[in-house]
């Protein structure tokens, strides 16, 4: 019996060692674990964050886009990275879309992949169509239009779109009477109104849209002197007005810039265009309207 005792005494006093044992490679190997994980977690935002300014500048490459989303990368709102908390361009409801879309200077193009593969490979990843949608539509970008819509983005989605906060549909966004097309194809509402913004030819006539108006009208849509408030030949002289003002005082600071400050010489020369642009439409729109009386 006393040998019996003995022995289980020495295998309870086996188990203790080997639990005590246990415990301390546990706690060894614990806070190594958690280092190891902590600095992956660590070098991932790394990548992602080297990625997103590669983005932001142009220069990803279709193997670094994959590698971005495989690594969990955000697919909608670029505003997610540190890499672009200081890119103002529609605050913190700026697609991640918008770098692949058909962007106006200083916005970099894409120099190493095809934008319209990546707006496909950022579709099928999970990024919504709709912000982009808007966007898309502000550049006239007929090919991602069309390639959102086949993704079910919705044709009359309404998000804030100036930075006053309007909110506007695709139709009263666009300049571009192909977009339009594509747009009512897909089932855009041709009779949209708003109590401050108006009718769609409201909307467009303010934006100096001559070509969409003229489509909008073609297609039904009412003259905007039938809008409630009605929108006049005299009320578009005042735009006009307005918009040559514009001119003239963007002019003068593209005189006063230095030689060599290119950047700011682009941005004043693509506004500058611009604006001429819309004072073009707003001419021909008091025309219209003169003679739609």
């Amino acid at each position: 019996m006393k040998t019996l005792a003995c022995f289980a005494l020495i295998l309870f006093f086996l188990a203790a060692m080997e639990n005590v044992m246990a415990a301390d490679t546990s706690s060894a190997t614990t806070p190594s674990m958690k280092r190891g994980s902590r600095g992956s977690a660590l070098l991932n935002r790394s990548t992602l964050q080297k990625y997103a300014t590669r983005i932001q500048d142009g220069t990803i490459t279709p193997d670094e886009l994959k590698d971005y989303i495989e690594k969990g990368g955000a697919v909608d709102q670029a505003s997610t990275y540190d890499a672009w908390k200081n890119f103002n361009v529609g605050g913190n409801n700026m697609p991640l879309l918008f770098f692949f879309l058909d962007n106006p200077p200083p916005y970099q193009p894409q120099k190493n992949l095809n934008r319209l593969d990546a707006v496909r490979l950022l579709l099928s990843a999970g990024a919504k169509p709709n912000p982009a949608l808007i966007w898309a539509c502000r550049r006239d970008d007929l090919e991602a239009v069309r390639m959102l819509l086949a993704a079910k983005a919705d044709p009359n989605v309404v998000l804030p779109d100036d930075s006053d906060g309007h909110s506007v549909p695709p139709l009263g966004i666009t300049s571009s009477t192909a977009v339009a097309e594509s747009l009512a194809a897909a089932g855009a509402r041709l009779d949209f109104y708003d109590r401050d913004e108006g009718s769609l030819t409201t909307i467009q006539t303010r934006r100096g849209n001559i070509e969409m108006v003229r489509w909008l009208m073609g297609h039904g849509v009412p003259s905007p002197m039938n809008d409630t408030p009605p929108l006049s030949a005299k009320d578009v002289e005042g735009y006009l007005l307005a918009q040559t003002e514009d001119i003239q005082r963007r002019e003068e600071q593209l005189k006063s810039l230095r030689g060599n400050d290119f950047e700011n010489q682009k941005s004043l020369t693509s506004a500058i265009n611009e604006a001429k642009r819309k004072a073009e439409g707003y001419r021909q729109l008091i025309e219209l309207l003169n003679t739609s009386r």
